[in-house]
């Protein structure tokens, strides 16, 4: 898998930039853990849980405290985070088969407000000693960055909040000291509300560990913006509800790119052109209209099993791979030709086609619209 580029981290990514960002890190060698500003275990990826043998869903809401094998280096993590300042350090970490796993780590604070630190990334080194370690450091910038752009907070046993992070005062409006102590209904509209929906939530997540949702929310000011939140449940030593961990983020813009897109697709779907999408290597038919399998006679399964081949009977695989070829070169940009079109019962129709091939994506597509000319010809 290609390692995503480590843009500046002023930056605002696009929603799918964050999300193939995090699932790259999930998966990246280095050890990657996230501290909440108390110093709890948030998140971590499968490098950290390999390293210590623990499920993410395991130490979540665990303070990191209480995995170090010794007094002094629990000391020594506290005088860091009180410090509110990146620091490197050696640590033995205490793993889930009862090992003091020796490992060099660098902590870096972020999503810092008054109070402090929003929470903390924590990079393991490639060698039991702290210090540099360009890959480690440069993954961590880039959980650093995508971090920010989260707001983190935390509720107590009953929903109210008892800590707030600077991107959650971005999302939603509130200061610290204006929403702590309330509760989360109200981020909520009145009518989820009255529909129980904010309890709902609470309750999902003391029984399933971790819940994610996409929703409205309200802002401070009244406006709306859609919300993703994960809220994860925090316990004590003898496995109860103490608390949960909450990560949100503003939505908005993806949820209206997201109902563009699906206007635009049934506004092409009613068309009574015919349009198809089909796989640049084996031209099978990926996406087809309802113009297209209406006129063809073929339903959209049907059509998903069949390649451009079998509805243009005056084309073999080499006659349609010359046609394309200008396509693939870049010497044109799209193709226009009129063509036979064959149905399902076997009957044919005139047709002229516009061409494409799109690479924007990981595979090539053709995209081609058809008018169907059996009517012009009459006329």
């Amino acid at each position: 898998m290609r390692s995503p580029s480590l843009a500046s981290q002023d930056s605002s990514p696009c929603e799918g930039e964050l999300d193939s960002t995090w699932a790259f890190l999930q998966q990246v060698a280095v050890p990657l853990l996230v501290l909440d500003a108390q110093g709890r275990v948030f998140w971590l990826n499968e490098a950290c849980e390999k390293l210590l043998g623990f499920a993410c869903a395991e130490l979540r809401g665990e303070p990191l405290g209480r995995r170090c094998a010794a007094a002094q280096a629990r000391e020594r993590v506290w005088a860091v985070l009180q410090r509110h300042q990146a620091a490197s350090c050696t640590l033995k970490l205490r793993s889930k088969d009862g090992r003091a796993v020796r490992r060099g780590w660098t902590l870096r604070p972020t999503g810092c407000g008054e109070d402090g630190p929003g929470y903390w990334v924590m990079t393991g080194t490639e060698s039991q000693q702290p210090g540099p370690a360009v890959d480690g450091d440069h993954w961590g910038q880039l959980l650093l960055r995508g971090l920010r752009h989260y707001g983190v907070f935390a509720l107590d046993a009953d929903g109210f909040v008892a800590s707030w992070n600077g991107a959650s005062e971005e999302v939603s409006g509130y200061r610290a000291e204006e929403i702590q102590g309330r509760h989360i209904s109200v981020f909520y509209p009145q009518a989820a509300v009255l529909a129980g929906e904010p309890q709902q939530q609470l309750l999902a997540a003391a029984r399933e560990g971790q819940v994610e949702q996409e929703a409205w929310w309200v802002r401070k000011g009244g406006s709306r913006y859609w919300a993703g939140l994960v809220m994860a449940a925090v316990h004590d030593d003898s496995g109860r509800v103490k608390g949960f961990t909450c990560l949100v983020r503003d939505l908005t813009e993806k949820r209206t790119r997201e109902d563009m897109l699906r206007r635009l697709g049934k506004i092409l779907d009613d068309s009574l052109n015919e349009i198809f999408v089909f796989d640049a290597a084996t031209f099978r038919f990926l996406r087809v209209n309802k113009g297209a399998c209406k006129n063809l006679g073929y339903t959209l399964a049907e059509m998903q099993t069949l390649t451009v081949l079998d509805i243009k009977p005056g084309f073999d695989r080499e006659s349609f791979e010359a046609l394309v070829a200008p396509l693939r070169a870049g010497a044109e940009e799209m193709l226009k030709f009129t063509t036979v079109h064959q149905r399902k019962d076997g009957s044919r129709y005139p047709v002229e086609a516009h061409l494409q091939l799109l690479e924007s994506g990981t595979e090539p597509l053709f995209v081609a619209i058809t008018l169907d000319l059996t009517e012009r010809r009459r006329v």
